[in-house]
């Protein structure tokens, strides 16, 4: 009994180094959280309302990061604009008599960040998301659940990634 346990801890030793050297020699690293620059430590965000998934899910990135979000642009030290946002559905494939089908849900939105004075600092950018979706004719119900819960993944990661651009600015204007 006490041979086998020694030879578990061993295995799984081993194991634990080797999944370490092979994790970290692909490249793979924790990210963590965007370093945003000084500019955006008091934001005013001009709200796109097409867009209701995405903002609340910036705004809460935003302040997890530290930065003031205001309610109006008179004391922000940048304005970050959110226009555009899309929501659209295509069909990809039709299988079948059933009206099985995949489609790709397809979100984007465009952003812009300015000065309260006017000067652009970054963008317009447009981002954008794409995930195939399976649907099928006989389970309506579960299929439009499913596609709202993609939609909202999606507005998620555009919320993330919006912040990784904006983290990106520091080195566009030094």
């Amino acid at each position: 009994m006490h041979r086998s346990y020694l030879y578990f801890c061993f295995y799984f030793l081993l194991f634990f180094i080797f999944s370490n050297l092979t994790l970290t020699s692909c490249g793979f690293h924790l990210r963590g959280t965007e370093k945003l620059p000084p500019i955006l430590h008091r934001v005013y965000v001009e709200k796109d309302a097409r867009a209701p998934q995405v903002i609340p899910a910036l705004l809460e990135d935003l302040r997890n990061q530290g930065v003031v979000v205001l309610n109006t642009p008179e004391t922000a030290t940048s304005i970050l604009s959110i226009q555009n946002f899309q929501q659209t559905k295509q069909l990809n494939t039709l299988i079948g008599v059933v009206g099985a089908a995949k489609y790709q849900l397809i979100t984007s939105v465009e952003f812009t960040l300015s000065t309260p004075d006017g000067k652009i600092l970054m963008g317009p950018e447009t981002l954008s998301i794409q995930r195939l979706y399976s649907s099928n004719n006989l389970q309506i119900l579960s299929d439009q659940a499913e596609q709202n819960e993609l939609y909202y993944q999606m507005a998620q990661a555009l919320a993330r990634k919006i912040l990784m651009r904006l983290s990106q600015i520091k080195m566009i204007n030094n």
